[in-house]
């Protein structure tokens, strides 16, 4: 580890902006507000650049690899076996990566995201021989991930077992635990991997590399605030946006997607491709079917349902992947 340059990503990792105006309650001063908090953005400060000749971090190439070459650490720690070969992560994939307690660091990789329409589709008996593979591999955290606790693992080495990059152990782009790899390579046969029983007969050469990827937020949400005047109705549309927030991820969940993120009018989630426009659509309904409508002739506190709903949802999905996903993370 480079902590001269881990130290000093992690001194420029968050960053905080914030303006404020005097006035009352308003679509003038809401302008005003945004006005400076745009000015405020642009006039961000950019450190000058450091740690010339090195990776850039394998996740988005913005920052340098804090991880010392192999070659200069002369070992193998326990971390840096769990790194993916010639990958490179800066400080803060590495927080991502493997911040907090062992038992609840794990997130889902994009591969079970999209293995899991294949695995919904096996009976028991074939995710049980899947499940075996991985009897001494680390699991999903159930509290988190419970959508994924018929098959608690990442997959990654699955879509190998479909593919001739399996046969070959020492394969460069072969990503995932080599354990299950080679597990994978002994049992493979006319019935292993398994096929779903309501596929056969099918032309079927495994599971779809691709996922899909949903990002969501609030239409007009701006032009909505601007109207609103009084305190109250401001304050009821925060507790419906609040309450959005929370059922967001139970949404993507039932789904059998993950949430990246989900805070006010924004969602942004992993999903398969066979349930993300379903998720879209519930998401749109459940913003849709929160009282945000202020009544004329109301209590200020009052709002109604109207299928003229001044708040709306839009959504769009991405579906990115590709063969065994290499390199995609």
């Amino acid at each position: 580890m480079n902590e001269e340059l881990w130290g000093a990503q992690l001194a420029q990792a968050l960053e905080f902006y914030a303006a404020w105006a005097e006035g009352a309650p308003g679509g003038s001063l809401y302008s005003q507000v945004e006005r400076l908090l745009a000015g405020r953005k642009a006039l961000r400060n950019f450190a000058p650049a450091t740690a010339a000749g090195r990776h850039g971090s394998s996740l988005d190439g913005r920052a340098a690899c804090v991880i010392a070459a192999r070659a200069e650490e002369g070992r193998e720690s326990s971390w840096t076996t769990q790194l993916r070969r010639r990958e490179h992560l800066d400080a803060l994939g590495l927080i991502k990566r493997f911040g907090g307690p062992p038992t609840e660091r794990r997130y889902p990789s994009v591969s079970r995201v999209a293995l899991d329409p294949y695995l919904r589709a096996l009976d028991e008996e074939g995710r049980a021989a899947l499940r075996a593979l991985y009897a001494d591999c680390p699991a999903l955290p159930r509290g988190r991930f419970g959508q994924y606790a018929g098959f608690p693992y990442d997959g990654t080495e699955i879509f190998a077992a479909f593919s001739a990059t399996s046969e070959d152990p020492d394969a460069e782009e072969v990503d995932g635990d080599p354990r299950v790899h080679a597990r994978i390579r002994a049992q493979r046969g006319p019935a292993f991997p398994p096929r779903p029983p309501s596929w056969s007969g099918r032309a079927w050469t495994g599971p779809t590399p691709y996922f899909a990827i949903l990002l969501a937020d609030g239409d007009r949400m701006g032009a909505t605030l601007a109207k609103l005047v009084r305190e109250a109705d401001l304050r009821a549309v925060s507790r419906a946006l609040a309450d959005f927030t929370r059922r967001a991820s139970a949404i993507v969940a039932e789904n059998y997607g993950v949430t990246v993120f989900a805070g006010g009018d924004d969602v942004l989630a992993f999903l398969p491709v066979d349930t993300a426009l379903r998720c879209a659509r519930a998401l749109h309904d459940v913003l849709g079917d929160r009282p945000h409508k202020p009544q004329a002739h109301a209590p200020s506190a009052s709002f109604a349902h109207s299928s003229e709903s001044i708040i709306s949802r839009s959504a769009g999905v991405m579906i990115p992947g590709g063969e065994g996903f290499r390199g995609i993370q």
